[in-house]
């Protein structure tokens, strides 16, 4: 099984005394190890987004465009438990 490095990233508003909040998070994930828990790498919170990217050192526009909550072509990665049980082998 072959090993290696992906950059997950989460992101998210909450309303915090009547202000909305930017969350974003990225992680590291090592696919084809069993039993590896992501890492958080970045975790930034803002009322401006950009700033909340910033803080959570994601740079890129493009993933920044990806992932923002405000958008209809957002794409977010939720974790759940941040547990990272392996993949299973298909096919």
């Amino acid at each position: 099984m072959q090993q290696h490095i992906e950059t997950e990233y989460q992101s998210y508003t909450k309303e915090i005394n009547g202000e909305v909040f930017y969350f974003v998070k990225k992680f590291i994930v090592l696919t084809g190890f069993n039993n590896v828990s992501s890492l958080l790498t970045g975790y930034g919170m803002s009322r401006n987004f950009e700033k909340a990217c910033l803080i959570a050192s994601v740079t890129k526009k493009d993933v920044q465009q990806k992932i923002r909550p405000d958008l209809p072509t957002a794409r977010v990665v939720e974790f759940k438990n941040y547990s990272f049980k392996g993949r299973k082998k298909s096919g």
